[in-house]
């Protein structure tokens, strides 16, 4: 899912970080994500591929956060979360629109594994799955 930053009142937190543990904070509202594998149109999220960035060899690369994350490792980062649609309903046009996912470059200091900043087409989110630990 990602979580859509607004003021809400309503605050989700997650574990994030892989076996570093880190527990982080977002405001704002969920948008339910589908098809990040391979056929958007399955709607079944693969996170294991996702896991995979942030691990080596079989093991949680803990230190592998923001601009620590390998530049090989955050090229496929961006290709994973690039192929992620998210559905956005319009107000005026058709009743809703697919748009991708991109990592947001200001905040790429956030990275973790399962905490993945990213633009939507309404904002700024975060990208949350779950975690290894």
């Amino acid at each position: 899912m990602v979580v859509t930053r607004r003021k809400t009142g309503i605050v989700y937190g997650t574990q994030c970080a892989g076996v570093a543990v880190e527990h982080r904070f977002v405001e704002g509202y969920v948008v339910p994500l589908g098809g990040s594998k391979f056929d958007v149109d399955d709607g079944l999220i693969e996170f294991d591929p996702f896991r995979d960035v942030f691990h080596h060899q079989g093991n949680c690369q803990w230190h592998w956060v923001g601009t620590a994350l390998p530049p090989d490792r955050l090229a496929t980062l961006h290709t994973l979360i690039e192929a992620i649609p998210y559905w956005r309903s319009e107000v005026e046009g058709p009743a809703a629109s697919k748009y991708p996912l991109r990592i947001d470059p200001a905040r790429i200091d956030e990275i973790a594994e399962a905490w993945i900043p990213v633009e939507t087409p309404d904002g700024p989110g975060v990208l949350l799955y779950k975690n290894c630990d």
